[in-house]
This record gives structure tokens, sequence and C-alpha cells, in this order.
């Protein structure tokens, strides 16, 4: 086992394809390259050798508009067809198909792509060889981004990964590619994908990463956050998980983090903690998407939590938490502040002296089964009328604030 540190430093080198064009080529046989679901065809005319097919499909190459297509150049070297990347460091991926029944073509990467950004280059690391099983992997103290070929790492099982704060460079990718004026949506892997035993985030001086992405594929890691950097696209979290297992532990005290936080996503947790530093209601900022398999119990003693899947119990001592969609509950105590906008069955709620459950920010219909407790001092908000509580209330009524419209309510007891 070693500990190995990122160093993002290898020299930039361009990918070459090399695409061997050869058989026998008939009029209207048609040969395709197909670049993120876009493609270009060239189509056999009366002229009917290699030598044709590979400068008619060249020049059909060349003159895409396509921005995937504009940023790979082809070139003649009949009986080849040369794709080469235009940017060195950035790699692409190119697919096949004809519809001759003779013609031939074979596809091979002759020059891999190799970068200070790409995870598949062995002279990014400071041991000059990629990680294995039981290796412990460092981000520090650097701001080389790591962007590219993010599965290179994907077979291993047992990976540490330590990210600290000092690391302000960037791990994944968008879902939109940007680079001037070319914009599509990204086809290459998003985020750095191993499984994982330990992911350890932002511990240490500095001011973190901006935009950091992560698949456990399927591992169940302890994970830490002690603090991201400034989320550099509005509106996502500074570090998104996603593919974590059942039994993968989650104690996050200061950042925004999402977990499987894009439609289609899935990601289970068995526990979830939510605490803070030094600002009880603003450290941290966590979403749960409507793909995460929340097992165990979300203990919350501040920041802001936002949840779009099913919750077994949630002990909340003090914070926010909302929740949405579907989103069912099985247990709750309830002594910071809940905005339910949620259809799904809640049950067994109590609200302590400081807490607040508010449903006025949804008019969707509910059910809460079994009394909803309230102890002295708390607050329960539905003036819409659309919870339903068949087993009522159990407090003192003048000593709560029960804001539920113009229903006649009979309290259940003190």
């Amino acid at each position: 086992m070693s500990t190995i540190t990122w160093r993002g430093d290898a020299p930039a080198v361009k990918q070459v394809d090399t695409n061997v064009i050869g058989g026998t080529w008939a009029t209207n046989d048609w040969l395709r390259a197909t670049c993120n679901g876009k493609s270009v065809t060239f189509t056999c005319g009366a002229t009917q050798t290699v030598a044709a097919m590979v400068a008619g499909f060249v020049a059909a190459w060349n003159a895409s508009t396509t921005y995937e297509h504009a940023e790979i150049t082809a070139a003649d070297a009949n009986p080849n067809i040369t794709l080469t990347c235009d940017t060195a460091g950035m790699p692409f991926t190119v697919t096949w198909t004809k519809s001759s029944a003779s013609g031939t073509i074979s596809a091979s990467t002759t020059t891999a792509n190799s970068g200070p950004a790409s995870l598949a280059t062995l002279a990014n690391y400071s041991g000059g060889a990629l990680p294995v099983n039981g290796d412990t992997l460092v981000f520090e103290n650097s701001g080389q981004s790591c962007l590219w070929e993010l599965d290179a790492l994907d077979d291993l099982t047992t990976l540490t990964i330590i990210r600290k704060h000092s690391y302000t460079g960037l791990i994944g990718l968008p879902r939109e590619h940007v680079s001037g004026a070319t914009r599509y949506t990204e086809y290459r892997p998003r985020a750095f994908k191993a499984g994982m035993v330990v992911l350890d985030v932002g511990e240490g001086e500095g001011s973190g990463s901006g935009r950091s992405i992560f698949d456990a594929n399927g591992s169940n890691p302890a994970i830490t956050v002690a603090a991201t950097g400034q989320s550099i696209e509005r509106g996502v979290p500074a570090l998104l998980i996603i593919n974590t297992g059942a039994t993968t532990t989650l104690d996050v005290t200061k950042g925004s983090v999402g977990i499987a936080f894009f439609a289609g996503e899935t990601a289970s947790l068995n526990t979830l903690d939510i605490s803070y530093q030094t600002s009880q209601a603003g450290d941290v900022t966590l979403v749960c998407g409507s793909g995460v398999t929340i097992a165990g119990t979300i203990h919350q003693t501040g920041g802001k939590l936002t949840v779009e899947s099913n919750v077994t119990a949630l002990i909340q001592d003090a914070g926010e938490a909302t929740f949405n969609g579907t989103a069912t509950l099985n247990m709750a105590d309830i002594n910071g502040t809940v905005y339910d906008n949620s259809s799904g069955l809640w049950q067994d709620i109590e609200i302590k002296a400081k807490g607040k459950y508010d449903h006025r920010r949804s008019m969707v219909a509910k059910t809460i089964n079994g009394h909803i407790w309230i102890d002295d001092g708390g607050e329960f908000h539905d003036p819409y009328e659309v919870v339903t509580v068949p087993d009522g209330f159990a407090c003192n009524p003048e000593k709560v604030v029960l804001d539920t419209g113009e229903r006649i309510l009979t309290p259940s007891g003190t």
C-alpha cells in the first residue's frame, strides 16, 4: 500500500486514431463515423476505389461544422484515414459503421491521448504509475485539474482518496462542454470513477475545489467532508457524489454537496450526519436527489438539507430540512425547521420545543399517520388544510402554534 500524490504535470500529446480502409467498395456503399451521436457519412460514387473512399470521407469530415467533428482533423493517408484531436491532452471517441458487404475498416488509436489533466497518464502520479488497490491517492497543494479519462481507475475496489482543501483544481467535467463558441453535451466520462473505502474531502487550509465529481462504482466508502470550495457552476454543488453502496456513510461539516444530484443518477447511504464548523445555519448545503436511498438515520445539527428521496428517520437538533417530490418519512424528531413540500406518506412525527413543521410552501396534499406530538413551544403550519392527520395532535394547545386553517381540531392529550 502506497501513498501517491497527483502531480498533473505530464506533457500534452494529441490523440491520433488510424482507420485503415480496405476491401472492395461498390456504388452507393457508405462509410460513417460518429462522435457523441453525431455522424459524418460518405457514400461511394462511380469511382469505387479505396483511395476515393478515403479522400471523399476526409473531405466530408473536415467540411462538417458540427462542434464535436470540428475539434478533430481528418487526414488522407491512403489507405488510412487519420483523425487527430486539435487540442493536445483532450481525448475523443469516434465509432465507425458501414453498409458495404466487402469494404472494410479497421480502427485503432495509434497515439494515445496524454496530458496534465488525464487520469490515465502515468506521469501525472508521484510514483510514475497508476494507483492500485489499497493505495491512497492525495490531491493537495495544486491547481492542476483532473478532467479526462476519468474511468482509468474503475477496476479498483479499495482506493482511499484524500482531496485536501489546498487543492484548487477541478476533478470531473460539467454536463455541457464549452470552449469558446463550441458548446455540446459532454460525452466523455464526467466523474472520477473508482471503488473506494475512504473519501476524505476538504481537510486543511486553502480555498478548495470549485468542482469535484466522484463515482464510487458501487463501493461503500466512509465519506467525510470538512469543506468544499465555492462552486463554479451556478445552482450545482461544488462536490457531487454518485453510485455509492448501501453501507456508505456521509459526514458533512462544511460545504455544498450533492448526492445523486441530477435526474437519473443513483446513490445509497446508510447514515448521514450534517453538522457545522462556525456557522450553524450556513456552513452546509446538502442535496439528496430523487435517486438516493437512505437506509439509516439522518442526524442534523445545522446547515440546510434538501431531500427528494425517501427517508427512514430524521433526528434534527437544529438546521433546516426541505422535503420535495414524493419523499416519505418514517420517523422524525424536529427541533429545527422542516419545510415539507412532499406528497409522500409520513408517520411518527414529534415537534420539539424549538421545532417547526411548515407546509406553507406547498399545496400538495399528504397524510401524516400517528399522532403529531408537539412539545411546548413547537409549531405546526398548514394553513391551506392539505395535510391530513387522522390521529390528531398530542399537545397543549395554549403553548404551541397550531396554524391549521379553519379546521376544528380535537387535541388528543398533553
